[in-house]
């Protein structure tokens, strides 16, 4: 009889790989590059959104990850880069109850809507940043001595 091990620490899923990923690939993004680093050089001809993660808090007992992520949206003028924040807002809800690789989304709460926010790096550059609390915990292929992977495989 094997006496059962416990559950490894979680190594929690990459937020923001995940939001650059996921942004990335939206059709209502469409020519806006989207990283975790600032585009050079600068001023970038086209609209830029960075994402950054803040902060944040895990809940080891239910494997969760409470990402605190800024999105900061830069464009050429104000009009378009408070468009892009306003799209990525409306599209991080539809995060919600999704599984992307190595990861699930559970939950998207705003901490602060679309704001313009003068970016001392680039003077002259108009940007608008938002914040949300993206709650995440691996997805099912991305641990595989998980609870859940393990009982798949004894149930074998």
């Amino acid at each position: 009889m094997t006496t059962p091990q416990p559950d490894p620490p979680p190594v929690f899923p990459d937020v923001e790989a995940l939001l650059v990923e996921f942004l990335s690939q939206r059709p209502e993004l469409e020519g806006v590059d989207v990283g975790v680093e600032p585009a050079q050089p600068w001023p970038p001809d086209r609209p830029v959104l960075i994402v950054t993660r803040t902060g944040g808090s895990f809940t080891h007992y239910q494997r969760l990850d409470t990402a605190l992520v800024r999105v900061a949206s830069h464009a050429n003028g104000r009009t378009e880069a408070h468009r892009n924040a306003r799209v990525v807002r409306a599209l991080l809800g539809t995060l919600v109850g999704s599984t992307r690789p190595g990861a699930r989304v559970h939950d998207v709460a705003e901490e602060q809507g679309p704001a313009l926010e003068p970016d001392e790096d680039h003077p002259g550059t108009p940007r608008y940043t938002l914040r949300q609390r993206i709650t995440v915990s691996p997805g099912p292929d991305a641990d595989p001595k998980s609870r859940e992977s393990r009982k798949a495989f004894h149930s074998q």
